[in-house]
């Protein structure tokens, strides 16, 4: 059965091959997969850009039309047991840049149920910020990944600062029964309260020490099991673009 639906999938993805690199300007097709998992992307770039990428599984073929135009910065994935069966389940996440700016741009998150066979497919604006400058791996439990906000929240009506001077507000996302959701975990904000207090000490410009005020209080209360702000919530730009369901 592995062998048959894998020679399908081969030929999805030459028949699709055929169909992209029909035009002139196609200057390179590429797959992109998480090793087992049964979808993956198919993304046609031209001049180092997307300029068509299609989602494919066994719910079928889908266009991926937010990501066209942009540039392919980096993935990485997740896979653990979620609904304790037999098969892994995968948190995957691409990000891309703006072609004429890569310090901005969006990710893409792919989260995988094989006991519910289901996919969702959610985007988020990302862009460079102070935490890409600090040499720091955080300590993560199994099947959560960091997404990291382009600013700070709009706490008390100051500036939603955001930029590589600023060390901005960290959501952890984990796969859930209704796909990908920031679901704290107290353990990772403990590791980002000593870091936020240890940024916010040497930080000169007023306004946005003032913001990592409301930050630190953000984590003391993520740290503690008790919920961030209003405003904390309200910086999340998270967006659904596909829910995809099969029964075979």
């Amino acid at each position: 059965m592995y062998l048959i639906r894998r020679g399908i999938q081969i030929f999805v993805i030459s028949i699709l091959g055929f169909m992209l690199l029909g035009s002139p300007a196609i200057a390179q097709m590429k797959i992109l997969s998480v090793p087992g998992c049964p979808f993956f992307v198919v993304v046609n770039f031209s001049r180092g850009l997307v300029e068509s990428a299609y989602f494919r599984s066994p719910a079928g073929i889908q266009k991926l039309l937010p990501i066209e135009g942009s540039l392919l910065i980096s993935q990485k994935y997740s896979k653990f047991d979620m609904d304790k069966d037999l098969t892994k389940d995968i948190l995957w996440v691409l990000t891309f840049g703006e072609p004429t700016n890569r310090q901005r741009g969006l990710q893409m998150w792919i989260g995988y149920s094989s006991r519910q066979k289901t996919i969702w497919v959610d985007i988020c604006p990302v862009a460079s910020t102070l935490w890409d400058y600090l040499p720091i791996k955080l300590n993560l439990p199994e099947g959560v990944l960091p997404y990291v906000l382009p600013q700070l929240p709009k706490y008390d009506d100051l500036p939603p600062f955001g930029g590589p001077k600023t060390l901005t507000f960290v959501c952890t996302i984990k796969l859930t029964n209704n796909g990908p959701k920031f679901v704290p975990q107290p353990e990772v904000y403990k590791q980002l309260l000593k870091i936020a207090e240890l940024v916010a000490s040497s930080e000169r410009y007023p306004k946005r020490k003032e913001s990592y005020f409301y930050l630190i209080n953000d984590y003391k209360n993520l740290s503690s099991g008790t919920p961030p702000t209003l405003d904390a919530l309200k910086s999340i730009q998270w967006k659904r673009i596909l829910t995809l369901r099969w029964n075979n």
